[in-house]
């Protein structure tokens, strides 16, 4: 059975918070060298290759080290990933390196994190082609899709209400819009810090 989502802060990249009160993003060196990895009693953990990252040329390196790290039971989300029209490798990279994360995340049942920057007509038209949201599947014996939680999401009503259609959870920073903050059903709505390392 997929896992739950714990309602703690949902995105951090503070490594040096209180065990189990947060998701923390691992780095990128963990990333590529997976053996580092040395959770902390009842820590919560991500895993994903940032966009930004997807212009370097140790992209196999680094998908071998999600793959290893996603299989962790304290790895309790893929991500972050996602596209970032402003940064990073080609729209045409990220979004090869996203349907791969999209699978892994399938593979091993757990929700996925992610980052969207001025793309969001291509995350929604990807949604499209899985199945029909968490849980349901729009064809025989195909696999549900993960879910999927835009993490630090500061748009407007509108298009929050165009992500929560197709399927996606939101995740809200200190800096958000209260109106969709609002709108945002209690079950797909998460909080977030964003927090750099202290």
């Amino acid at each position: 059975t997929p896992q739950k989502i714990p309602t703690v802060d949902y995105h951090t990249h503070n490594p040096n918070i209180p065990p189990g009160t947060g998701i923390i993003n691992l780095p990128r060196a963990v990333i590529l060298a997976p053996d580092t990895f040395q959770p902390v009693p009842g820590g919560l953990y991500s895993a994903g290759i940032h966009p930004w990252w997807t212009s370097e040329e140790d992209l196999r390196q680094e998908q071998a080290g999600v793959a290893q790290l996603a299989r962790h039971p304290q790895v309790v989300v893929i991500g972050e990933c996602g596209l970032d029209s402003l940064r990073g490798g080609t729209l045409d990279r990220q979004l090869a390196i996203l349907k791969w994360h999209i699978q892994l995340a399938t593979a091993v049942q757990k929700p996925l994190t992610l980052h969207c920057v001025r793309a969001f007509h291509h995350l929604l038209a990807l949604r499209k082609q899985l199945p029909n949201k968490a849980g349901h599947t729009n064809k025989a014996n195909q696999t549900p899709a993960p879910r999927m939680v835009i993490h630090g999401f500061r748009g407007g009503p509108t298009l929050a209400r165009q992500l929560l259609s197709a399927g996606f959870e939101l995740s809200f920073g200190p800096r958000h819009n209260a109106d969709s903050y609002q709108l945002t059903p209690p079950h797909l709505r998460h909080q977030e810090t964003d927090a750099n390392p202290e």
